[in-house]
């Protein structure tokens, strides 16, 4: 099986991503930065089968720490700081 492209990669905190509004959004929004860290946020009881998850990603984008809700934004890896 070949290696994941760029865009299918999951991002690792320092490298650089594309953020993006789903092609389907009625507003054209993009934003390039460095990929902090992901977080989970369970919604709903731990025991309950209808709970979900609210996963954000915080990216710094131009010395501002911004955080965006999944899967309202998409996330492309444009270059990995490990290589």
């Amino acid at each position: 099986m070949r290696g994941k492209s760029k865009s299918q990669k999951r991002a690792k905190p320092g490298d650089l991503v594309r953020v993006r509004r789903p092609e389907h959004s009625p507003v054209t929004e993009e934003h390039i930065g460095l990929f902090i860290e992901t977080k989970e946020t369970m919604i709903g009881a731990a025991d309950d089968p209808a709970a979900s998850f609210l996963v954000t990603r915080s990216v710094l984008v131009e010395g501002q720490l911004m955080q965006f809700n999944s899967p309202y934004w998409q996330f492309e890896v444009v270059s990995s700081s490990s290589g």
